[in-house]
């Protein structure tokens, strides 16, 4: 069993989420599954990252922090949302990476759209910081200025596009 497969199997008995392992260790948030998929080698200070960060966690040692769990679980939420309205495929705009930037692929397209509006609901429509939406989305801020950058100059006043978004942030919000 490699290191990492035994961190893995470790984190999973404990019942410790990739979100709490990848925060307690200072990864980017989604870092911790390409390392499991080989998308990047595991490091030997990457590894010694995680043990640490599984120790701690399974001790219950270290700040826990709710607020980007609940910020990521809210991204997540919102993103399915975006990306039905959209007619994308939810689940490829959840695992799109958005460093990838595939653009002449249609569906990544789609996801990347999907992405942008839900970062800009998040943040426009929910009050959230730049640097919160960018963290649960693997984003930085400056990418999340981007994208609410874009969805602003889209969201023309009166158009269809601007009545969706509307109507999306109505629904996100509770204003029915």
């Amino acid at each position: 069993m490699t290191p990492l497969a035994d961190i893995e199997a470790r984190r999973v008995a404990t019942g410790v989420t990739v979100t709490a392992l990848e925060r307690a260790a200072g990864l980017a948030t989604r870092h911790y599954y390409k390392l499991l998929r080989g998308v990047w080698p595991a490091t030997p200070a990457t590894l010694a990252r995680l043990e640490l960060a599984l120790r701690r966690a399974r001790k219950g040692v270290g700040p826990v922090d709710r607020h980007g769990e609940l910020v990521e679980i809210a991204y997540r939420t919102v993103l399915a949302l975006a990306a039905r309205e959209l007619g994308a495929d939810g689940s490829k705009a959840q695992v799109s990476d958005p460093g990838r930037r595939a653009t002449q692929d249609p569906a990544w397209s789609q996801a990347a759209a999907a992405r942008e509006l839900a970062v800009y609901l998040l943040h426009c429509g929910c009050g959230l910081s730049q640097t919160d939406v960018g963290a649960a989305a693997g984003m930085t801020k400056q990418a999340v200025s981007t994208a609410v950058k874009r969805i602003e100059d889209r969201a023309d006043e009166g158009s269809a596009f601007a009545a969706m978004v509307e109507r999306l942030t109505g629904q996100i919000v509770g204003e029915w």
